[in-house]
Parts: C-alpha cells; structure tokens; sequence
C-alpha cells in the first residue's frame, strides 16, 4: 500500500515537472513572439519617420504639399504607435498569467522537493535528476525573472516567497 502511494507521488511530481516545461515553453514562445513584433514595430516606425523627413526635406515640392506629406505621415506614425500600444497590451496578459503559472508550479515543486525526496527515500542521482529539472526554470530565489513585457510592472520583482 505504501509503495503504491509512493509511486504515485513519485507519478504527481513528474507531472507537475512535466506541466511546469510546458508552461515554460509557451511562455518563451509568447515572449519571443512579443520580442518580434516589437522590433518589426520600431523598424517600421524609423521607416516611416525617415521616409517622411526625407521627402520633407529634399523634395521639391510646394509648400502646401510638403505640409500636407507631413501632415499625413505623422497621422501614420501615430497610428503605428496606437497600434503598437494595443498589441502591446493584447499580449502582455498572457505573458503574465503564463509567468504566474510557472512561479506557482515551481514553488509547489520547490515544497514537495524535500519531502518526496525523504519520504520516498530517493537516491543520489533520482535527487540530482529531479533538482536538474527544476534548476532549468527561469525563476531566481525571490520569484520570476521576467524578459518580457511584464518585466518592468511585474509583481514577482522583489516578492518573496
């Protein structure tokens, strides 16, 4: 019966590891999403703004003309930048709730580490193996090291736990 209930426990730690990589994997996904899109964002930007000074400047164009270019590429750039804030904010939730996840799961992991590891009497390398597999999460002793759009507001600076 007990070794039963061991080789379950055994099982529930595997699992939450297991959820714990996946989480992890999405959250990269979305963040190297996030990092993406805000270059193509500022690229695009700078485009912009350079193709509007230089018709600004070197064109030979009337006056009305050059005011009405100018007026129509600051009107683009600021709808780039609406733009660029509300993808910002769409993907900065999921970002968030994935990191919040992936904190939580670990901590449980980082609990149930010692006393799976007494109570089902692990061996050197089944500690190792299992101490491994939760050193590959991006999480620093005080909470989650955050890389995405998250990082500056994040509530899991600073936190202890």
């Amino acid at each position: 019966m007990s070794n039963e209930r061991d080789d379950q426990r055994i099982a529930e730690a595997n699992d939450l590891l297991g959820l714990a990589e996946s989480i992890q994997e999405r959250y990269e996904v979305l963040t190297r999403r996030w990092i993406l899109l805000r270059t193509q964002i500022a690229l695009l930007t700078i485009l912009v703004a350079a193709a509007i000074i230089g018709v600004y400047l070197f064109s030979d164009i009337r006056d009305t003309v050059r005011q009405y270019v100018l007026a129509v590429g600051i009107l683009y750039l600021v709808l780039i930048l609406v733009f660029a804030f509300m993808v910002y904010e769409r993907q900065r939730g999921p970002i968030a709730r994935e990191a919040r996840a992936l904190a939580q799961v670990v901590a449980i992991l980082h609990e149930i580490e010692a006393s799976a590891s007494d109570l089902q009497q692990w061996t050197a390398l089944e500690r190792a193996q299992f101490r491994i597999r939760l050193a590959r999460f991006e999480i620093e002793p005080y909470g989650l090291r955050m890389v995405g759009p998250s990082a500056r507001n994040s509530l899991w600076r600073g936190r202890r736990s």
